[in-house]
């Protein structure tokens, strides 16, 4: 499907996932329209409430509605009592889209969703698991398109410097001393060009469920700091399981629905290109702050 000239409306199109992704749409030539908290948003609202898109939908008409936005605050979204207030005002956004005739609805959900190994899912994951159930619904009660795609572990320029591969780049750069937690535990680590490519491509098919975006190979937490360790060409001592094991899976990698007939993704670059990159425009950041 021809995505050019397409009305596209983002929620959350600033963010760390939506900015690369807005970007590769409009240089698809999309329509797009990006709304959220942030001044860099097209549009600025509060999107807790339920009504936030209403004049925006009843002007931009998009045939296309991308629902990114939502509690992402690092450390604390997990258990983050606005899951549920997010929940609830996405469903009424979505409710709304589909009556100003959006064609298709994308979710952003995650590998944190019940189902994939989890022994006790977190508040994050249930509302995002919850949100694909009651999303499909509203939209086939419309006769439309729906996508929900679960994210794995996107990393890039302009991650939260608190998260893994950032801080261990960070940690390295400067010659301190880098503690992991399990270092045999698997993880599926996509750039964010590649997840924004593999959106587009989803907003283009005719695909309707529930995706991984990821890609489909993992690596372990201890190859991957070796990895940012030589990138960096670091003397930094690494302490292997230094840190208490958090209550996760021992693997999580993207797998569900990827050879899909209808969702062909395009495939991600190396993992050991995207992390030479990522290091290099962490040096550059780091540099320009000095």
């Amino acid at each position: 499907m021809n995505l050019e000239g397409r009305p596209i409306l983002v929620t959350g199109g600033s963010g760390f996932i939506g900015a690369p992704f807005t970007k590769q749409l409009r240089q698809a030539n999309c329509v797009v329209t990006t709304v959220g908290r942030s001044t860099e948003s097209d549009i600025s609202c509060d999107l807790l409430n339920p009504k936030a898109l209403d004049d925006v939908l009843e002007f931009a008409r998009p045939s296309i509605v991308v629902f990114g936005a939502w509690t992402t605050k690092h450390g604390e979204y997990w258990a983050d009592p606005d899951n549920s207030n997010w929940l609830n005002a996405t469903c009424a956004q979505i409710e709304a889209a589909l009556n100003e005739g959006a064609q298709t609805i994308v979710t952003l959900g995650t590998c944190a969703e019940p189902g994939l190994g989890w022994d006790s899912p977190t508040m994050y994951g249930k509302a995002k698991a919850e949100l694909a159930e009651q999303a499909a619904s509203l939209v086939r009660s419309h006769g439309a398109q729906h996508v929900h795609a679960r994210l794995f572990f996107p990393f890039g320029p302009n991650e939260n410097a608190a998260r893994l591969i950032p801080s261990t780049i960070r940690a390295a750069l400067a010659g301190h001393d880098i503690n992991t937690g399990p270092p045999d535990r698997v993880r599926d680590f996509i750039h964010v060009d590649d997840v924004a490519r593999q959106l587009v491509a989803l907003c283009g098919s005719p695909f309707d469920g529930v995706i991984d975006i990821g890609t489909g190979n993992g690596v372990s937490i201890g190859n991957l700091v070796s990895q940012l360790v030589t990138l960096c060409d670091s003397k930094s001592k690494v302490h292997l399981g230094s840190l208490p094991p958090r209550n996760e899976p021992e693997k999580l990698v993207a797998h569900m629905n990827r050879d899909h007939p209808h969702a062909v993704l395009p495939v991600a670059e190396p993992l050991s290109d995207r992390l030479a990159q990522t290091v290099s425009w962490w040096k550059n950041y780091l540099a320009a702050d000095r």
